[in-house]
């Protein structure tokens, strides 16, 4: 395992609010048998550990942050519109923000 996917890094997410929720989330994947967990309903039931939630907190980081670009303070906010907004700009930039070429698949996997 790579010595970055060791250590979950929340500092990439520029709202600090936005970064309270990341790490309730990541905590909730962590221990689902905790009691606030264990109440929700589409909650995820499988212990999930740090070198498995790497790659979802790197999306995690990109799209807290997409939303607060766009103005979204709160999960309540967030519409339909804003999931296929950013599924389509994913599609045509790359992580680091730069243009490039339509990439159907990465919309679709933005959009699952």
């Amino acid at each position: 395992m790579a010595k970055c996917a060791r250590r979950l890094d929340f500092s990439g997410i520029i709202n600090e609010r936005w970064k309270t929720v990341a790490k309730e989330y990541i905590a909730a994947q962590m221990a689902p048998g905790q009691q606030a967990v264990r109440t929700l309903p589409y909650a995820n039931r499988t212990v999930r550990v740090v070198n498995s939630l790497y790659d979802e907190l790197l999306q995690l980081v990109r799209w807290l942050n997409w939303l607060t670009t766009q103005g979204v303070g709160e999960l309540g906010e967030v519409t339909g519109h804003h999931c296929m907004s950013l599924a389509q700009y994913r599609a045509t930039h790359r992580p680091n923000g730069k243009k490039t070429h339509d990439r159907p698949s990465v919309r679709r996997e933005w959009l699952r």
